[in-house]
């Protein structure tokens, strides 16, 4: 861990508008391990709980969109492919992006591209998911036992994923004005396909929000990941 105030190198500074974002708290620190703790083990027996189902928009700005609330446990699942359509010559990141309010706890789970949310409790390894306790001001990366450390929840409206290769990936989680980064490992993210299942605590309002491209300074900007086919799960306890 970095100590407060020391700046990050280039490659992970945090940017918005073209411009750096002061940041509060550093940790660069990166484990080679892989977590084997599920500190969510009741979500196992939830997975053959009958569910309902539907669809869900994805946000496409920092405007937000409709409250996506829900009183149950649920589940956003997401198709993570390359983007096609970006030339040789385009500027690319590889970046996922959720917007959130309200949320006690999230689990991110990266799986195969053939998973489904049924098969949960068989395919689910703690060293594929990123579980996020907002209110305790902790998260718990794959490649660690360790927590690392959060800003209050109060203060945290975004959380970005961006894959540098080498299964090198950046957590950037905060609000537009101040965002806290954490590195860590994983090769789910280096997958050219892959699922996402977001699974939110009760009344959790988060959304994964779709950035096709974006601006850095007088930079256009491609993502190279695009996410498609969203479909909500809202667990039915009997």
């Amino acid at each position: 861990m970095t100590r407060l105030g020391n700046p990050l190198p280039e490659e992970f500074s945090p940017i918005h508008n073209g411009a750096k974002i002061k940041t509060f708290y550093t940790n660069t620190a990166v484990q080679n391990s892989a977590r084997t703790i599920d500190y969510f083990p009741q979500l196992k027996a939830l997975a053959s709980i009958k569910t309902a189902q539907g669809q869900i928009e994805f946000r496409t700005s920092l405007a937000g969109g409709p409250s996506s609330r829900i009183s149950q446990i649920s589940v956003i699942e997401v198709d993570k492919k390359i983007n096609q359509n970006l030339g040789a010559g385009d500027l690319r990141e590889d970046k996922i992006s959720i917007d959130l309010s309200d949320c006690h706890w999230l689990r991110l789970w990266f799986a195969k591209a053939d998973a489904t949310w049924q098969k949960y409790n068989v395919d689910f390894e703690p060293a594929n998911s990123i579980d996020f306790f907002l209110n305790e001001g902790f998260v718990m990366l794959p490649d660690r036992e360790n927590a690392a450390m959060l800003p209050t929840s109060s203060k945290i409206s975004q959380i970005h994923l961006k894959s540098h290769g080498n299964e090198l990936v950046e957590l950037l989680i905060g609000s537009k004005s101040m965002l806290h980064p954490i590195t860590f490992k994983t090769p789910m993210l280096n997958s050219a396909d892959f699922k996402i299942f977001l699974i939110r605590a009760p009344k959790c309002d988060a959304v994964f929000r779709m950035t096709p491209k974006f601006t850095r300074g007088n930079l256009k900007i491609f993502n190279n990941f695009q996410l498609s086919g969203a479909k909500i799960y809202a667990i039915q306890k009997n």
